[in-house]
């Protein structure tokens, strides 16, 4: 039997205590400028969308992202993804911060071609991310019954998540999280990428914002 259309989803870990202390204070800081809320996330959550949503560009925080932009090159070049002509930068992040019990509901990324997760502070049960399966052929005309779940019978994937960790998906795949059941906020950045076309004298202007970036084939670790 072969299998075909494969959805990919890229992890991976970085420890880097001193970022994460940063990127923590700013986004505390955000919060306390106010909050407008977002229709896909629960009630109590914070978002940054509506009034910060360029987090990438906020001096200090810049090496942080660099680390996340040769992580969207080595995803983009696992799947054959033309950045000779093409270069990658980041179009929007922004910050997130999920107490208690709170959540976000099912959504997709519009207007980018990758999109992903950065956990800034992830404690046991503060939530994991789960995929869902893009076939919707599934929800329609399914088998009645497997005696074993595998990859063609997955409706919806789970993804820990963990101190530090990044996960990068095509910005197309629907995802939620789970409930925090744990005592401290989830912390998160969200960020989307976009291809850009290289003009014959270098890089594109929406480039610049991007910075120096380095090349991967090699795709990451398993979930």
């Amino acid at each position: 039997m072969d299998l075909w259309f494969p959805t990919p989803i890229y992890s991976a870990t970085l420890a880097n205590r001193r970022w994460n202390a940063g990127l923590t204070r700013e986004i505390y800081r955000l919060r306390e400028q106010g909050h407008v809320p977002h229709g896909s996330m629960s009630e109590r959550a914070y978002t940054s969308y509506y009034t910060q949503n360029m987090l990438h560009t906020t001096r200090g925080l810049r090496p942080c992202f660099r680390a996340v932009l040769r992580h969207a090159y080595a995803f983009a070049g696992a799947l054959h993804a033309d950045t000779k002509h093409f270069a990658i930068a980041i179009s929007s992040s922004w910050a997130n911060i999920y107490p208690r019990g709170e959540y976000v509901l099912p959504h997709a990324h519009p207007n980018c071609q990758l999109s992903g997760v950065f956990y800034v502070a992830a404690e046991a049960g503060c939530g994991d991310i789960l995929f869902y399966s893009p076939l919707e052929c599934h929800k329609s005309s399914d088998m009645p019954q497997y005696t074993k779940q595998g990859p063609v019978s997955y409706e919806c994937v789970p993804y820990a998540a963990r101190t530090g960790r990044r996960i990068l998906f095509p910005n197309w795949l629907k995802h939620t999280t789970l409930p925090n059941t744990s005592s401290k906020d989830r912390i998160i950045v969200s960020f989307n990428f976009q291809f850009i076309p290289i003009t014959p004298r270098g890089r594109s202007p929406e480039e610049d914002q991007a910075w120096p970036r380095k090349r991967s084939r090699s795709a990451s670790r398993r979930r």
